[in-house]
């Protein structure tokens, strides 16, 4: 399944600090929001959950994968502490 990602509506402003962003949205559409998500069932928010993330997911690839590190990179960060991290070479 693919998620075609969401652009905000033009009555919505973004918000953009470094590699974040944020939608201002009226108090309305706001408040709106916040009782379809009371009123929802677990299944219901789950789903939109995954549907969120997953738009998310497409808008950073689009946006060319910014912030993103090597496996490498990342494991010595984590591993930093304990001396680093070495890929095991098979031969």
């Amino acid at each position: 399944m693919s998620v075609q990602p969401i652009e905000p509506q033009p009555e919505h402003g973004v918000i953009r600090v470094g590699a974040s962003e944020a939608v201002v949205i009226p108090m309305d559409d706001y408040l709106r929001l916040r009782a379809i998500e009371r009123h929802a069932s677990a299944d219901e928010i789950e789903e939109a959950e995954t549907e969120a993330a997953t738009q998310a997911h497409e808008r950073w690839l689009a946006a060319g994968c910014p912030g993103s590190q090597s496996h490498a990179d990342v494991m010595n960060e984590l591993l930093a502490p304990s001396g680093g991290w070495s890929p095991v070479h098979s031969a």
